[in-house]
C-alpha cells in the first residue's frame, strides 16, 4: 500500500512538473520569437498576451523596449530626412513664406487704405 502511495505522488509530481515545464517553455518561446522578428528589422512586432504573472511583466517590458526603439528610430529617420534636404529647398521655403507675409501685410494695407477713402 505503501509503495502504491509512493508511486502516485512521483507521478502527481512529474505531471506538475511537466506541465509546469510546458507552460513555461511556451512563454519563453513567444519572447525569443519576438526578440528574433524584432532583431530581422520588424520593428512592429509586439507581443500582444495579456498575463497577470512574472511572464506578463516580461511581455510588457519587450513592449516599452520595442516602443521606446521605434521611437528612436523614427527620429534618427527623420533627423536624415533634414539633413538631405539641401539649401535650396530651405531657402525656397523661407523665401515662401516672407513672400506670403509681405502679400498678407500689402493686402491689409491695401484694405485700410481703401477704408480711408
Amino acid at each position: 500500500m505503501l509503495l502504491i502511495l509512493a508511486f502516485a505522488m512521483v507521478l502527481t509530481v512529474s505531471i506538475v512538473v511537466f506541465i509546469f515545464n510546458k507552460l513555461t517553455s511556451r512563454n519563453l518561446l513567444i519572447v525569443t520569437e519576438a526578440l528574433r522578428l524584432f532583431s530581422r528589422k520588424q520593428h512592429e512586432v509586439r507581443i500582444s498576451k495579456s498575463r497577470t504573472d512574472e511572464f506578463g511583466d516580461l511581455f510588457g517590458a519587450f513592449n516599452s523596449m520595442a516602443d521606446s526603439v521605434q521611437e528612436l528610430i523614427d527620429a534618427d529617420d527623420l533627423e536624415r530626412e533634414i539633413d538631405t534636404l539641401d539649401e535650396s529647398q530651405i531657402i525656397d521655403t523661407d523665401i515662401s513664406g516672407i513672400t506670403q507675409t509681405i502679400v498678407s501685410e500689402r493686402i491689409i494695407t491695401d484694405e485700410e487704405d481703401d477704408k480711408d477713402d
